[in-house]
């Protein structure tokens, strides 16, 4: 993996990029596409939208509360799996 570049911007653009609460695609005044901005500290809601994931969250807290779950380890001793 390549090490993360970083790139120090004006105060005024700070103030704009802070404002957003998901993933903007960050044009010129030409209307070029420069790349996408991920915020950091996004709601949970809206972190949803990067894996697109089709279990709702109401979904995923039900199945977590279950008693009967197996860890990770022990599902991949179950597939046969030797190397965790």
């Amino acid at each position: 993996m390549y090490p993360l570049l970083q790139a120090t911007v004006s105060d005024e653009l700070a103030t704009l990029l802070y404002s957003l609460d998901e993933n903007t695609e960050l044009m010129d005044a030409r209307g070029r596409r420069i790349g996408t901005f991920m915020p950091t500290m996004m709601p949970r809601y809206s972190r949803r939208g990067v894996c697109n994931s089709p279990i709702s969250d109401e979904e995923l807290e039900r199945r977590k509360s279950e008693p009967d779950g197996i860890t990770l380890a022990e599902f991949w001793k179950k597939m046969g799996r030797t190397e965790v």
